[in-house]
């Protein structure tokens, strides 16, 4: 099932990328994925794998960082993220940073009709949890970085 969600940042593009470069576990997270669920908090803990940042300078600097995300327990259970986050300038003086991609979710042909009928919006929460907090770090440590550097913020 595909997932795309986007964030305009008010972060320097310079900053993000380095982010992204220097310290990527860092801001894509090792941690857990958390969903609300009949009024109940539930996480569970992921395993993520990132791939090599890929920067393209021309015509406009981007940079792409693919990634996955897996259950760290019990993952004949639970859906797979592959995806990437890309870092673009945007006309405002910040960037554009968007989560594109996909997750599979467990057992087959079977698990997607469940997922279809039933629980892709559960997946779909966690995945925005994620992201919300990706957005969260690369904004404070963007932050930080600028305020080293005496980037106004």
């Amino acid at each position: 099932m595909k997932v795309s969600r986007e964030r305009r940042l008010g972060v320097s593009l310079g900053s993000a990328i380095r982010l992204l470069d220097e310290c990527p576990e860092d801001i894509l997270g090792t941690d857990e994925l958390s969903v609300e669920l009949f009024g109940f908090e539930i996480s569970h803990d992921v395993k993520v794998a990132v791939g090599e940042l890929i920067v393209v300078a021309e015509p406009l600097e981007v940079a792409v960082l693919p990634f996955r995300i897996e259950a760290g327990s019990g993952a004949e259970v639970f859906p797979v993220l592959d995806a990437e986050l890309e870092v673009m300038p945007t006309s405002e003086c910040g960037i554009a940073l968007t989560l594109d991609g996909a997750y599979r979710p467990p057992g087959g042909l079977l698990g997607e009709a469940v997922d279809r009928l039933a629980l892709g919006h559960v997946a779909r929460e966690a995945i925005e949890r994620y992201f919300d907090r990706v957005v969260d770090r690369i904004r404070r440590g963007s932050a930080s970085l600028d305020a080293l550097e005496g980037v106004p913020v």
